[in-house]
């Protein structure tokens, strides 16, 4: 069990949850969680009442018991699939946190928001290629499944993200929305696997992760480079000059993939590992909201 996944963490996804009632799927077809009556409405799960909900739907039994306020929630056939893509690749296993360490946390993060609206949530890893899935998993009782799953992932491999995403839409029958957690560092680009998930009809997100050293690095002198996914090792003396290329560089990578996203209509967001998670995950649902 990661020392992140701990009471405190699950207190904090929960806030999360409630936050995003209104807000996380308000771009998507369908809803959240159907109001239909009839027989193609099944029970799912409870959760806590909140001011303006319906009271038609609190469980008075369970009031009874427990002495608090719990609403009945159901679904239709129509509910969403969401498959959280992460990164693993060697690249992630960097900074402090690691990219990956991070990217866990959003992922879990994003599970336990989409379970408890109701979502089919399942959890893809990839790096050269599509490695690790769990299958879509539905209710409360599934997240231990899914936070177990986040637990034992690693990095590890080289970088093909065309090919990884170009795996994934094959593999699934049924499309859904598609959330990419990367750094999108990736020589032979990103742009025709996205473009294959959006041909197979997914509602693709990007979110980019980058560490502070990587995005606005601020060492001069003599430094030892080593390509974290290959065998290279490169001593560069770092003067002003190419501090400066390097942040025109990072800077155009950003913006390409930032201008991407906007020609295709694709929710993006960009967070350096220093910003609490949780704040870059309110961040990401208030640009899905919008």
């Amino acid at each position: 069990m990661k020392k992140w996944l701990n009471d405190e963490f699950i207190g904090t996804l929960e806030q999360l949850a409630l936050i995003s009632k209104k807000v996380f799927y308000g771009g998507t077809k369908g809803s959240i969680l159907s109001k239909k009556k009839g027989s193609s409405v099944e029970f799912a799960d409870y959760r806590r009442y909140q001011q303006g909900d319906d009271i038609r739907y609190i469980d008075w039994n369970m009031y009874a018991r427990l002495d608090k306020l719990f609403l009945k929630l159901f679904q239709d056939e129509t509910n969403i699939y969401v498959y959280i893509l992460i990164d693993t690749s060697r690249s992630m296993d960097f900074g402090l946190p690691t990219k990956l360490n991070y990217g866990l946390k959003v992922a879990a993060a994003l599970s336990y928001i989409g379970i408890s609206n109701m979502e089919q949530v399942g959890i893809s890893t990839f790096a050269s290629g599509l490695e690790q899935r769990a299958s879509p998993y539905q209710g409360k009782a599934q997240l231990k499944y899914i936070f177990d799953f986040l637990c034992h992932v690693v990095a590890g491999g080289q970088t093909n993200i065309n090919r990884s995403l170009e795996m994934f839409a094959m593999s699934k029958n049924r499309p859904g929305i598609a959330i990419i957690i990367s750094d999108f560092w990736d020589e032979k680009g990103y742009e025709l696997g996205i473009k294959y998930l959006l041909e197979k009809k997914f509602e693709v997100s990007l979110i980019r992760l980058l560490t502070p050293e990587e995005y606005v690095p601020q060492v001069l002198g003599p430094l030892v480079i080593n390509n974290t996914e290959g065998m290279e090792q490169l001593t560069l003396n770092v003067n002003r000059s190419i501090l400066k290329s390097y942040h025109k560089l990072i800077a155009e990578h950003s913006r390409q993939l930032a201008g991407f996203c906007q020609t295709y209509n694709i929710a993006y967001v960009q967070a350096l590992t220093e910003i609490p998670f949780d704040e870059m995950v309110l961040r990401y649902m208030r640009i899905r909201g919008s």
